[in-house]
């Protein structure tokens, strides 16, 4: 009976053995490592993604900021150009008034009845002078209730004697008053409400 040596072939097949567990490492080592390549890789994409997503939220914060400094200077001529017309259309108003008043100061103001002072404050007149009476200078005020649409109309606030040096005509002082319905010069702001006009009395 012949007798067999195993002892190459086990030795072959330890070898073998060891050789697969080299290989299955250095497999593992080899993926791991193309693993941590990959992930490393993508984490770099999403970064650059994000730093350009960031730059182009930049870029429109930077237009909507100028967009509205734009709007805001537009509004601020808006405003500047309503108030200069304000003002234009207010002058002009006061303006046509005192030209009607003195018009009709010049046609109707009785002679018995004199101006010695005309003062305007605001959209107040005062007049002041003499008269011969009380009654002429009621009369001399009425006529003028329908030149203009006053606030207060012109009215009769102090009269007195005068000393009998001055004549026994112009013997009183009369002191007379109205009101204009004039704008104002500067607009009044608003909060968020347009504005309505003033109803005339």
């Amino acid at each position: 009976m012949t007798a067999w040596n195993f002892a190459p072939y086990r030795d072959r097949g330890r070898r073998l053995k060891k050789l697969g567990w080299c290989l299955v490492m250095a497999l593992s080592a080899v993926g791991g490592a193309f693993a941590a390549a990959w992930a490393v890789n993508e984490a770099q994409t999403a970064l650059t993604q994000q730093q350009a997503q960031l730059l182009d939220l930049k870029a429109q914060l930077s237009l909507l900021q100028q967009k509205n400094l734009q709007w805001q200077n537009d509004q601020s001529e808006r405003q500047k150009a309503q108030e200069s017309f304000h003002k234009m259309k207010a002058l002009r108003q006061r303006g046509q008034d005192l030209h009607a008043l003195h018009k009709a100061l010049t046609l109707r103001w009785p002679a018995g009845v004199q101006i010695q002072e005309l003062r305007l404050e605001g959209p107040a007149w005062r007049l002041q002078g003499q008269a011969e009476s009380g009654l002429a200078v009621q009369r001399a005020l009425e006529g003028l209730t329908d030149v203009l649409a006053w606030q207060q109309p012109p009215a009769l606030m102090a009269i007195e004697a005068l000393p009998q040096a001055n004549g026994p005509t112009l013997n009183l002082r009369y002191v007379a008053q109205a009101r204009w319905h004039w704008p104002e010069l500067s607009p009044k702001p608003e909060a968020n409400r347009p504005t309505t006009p003033v109803a005339r009395e």
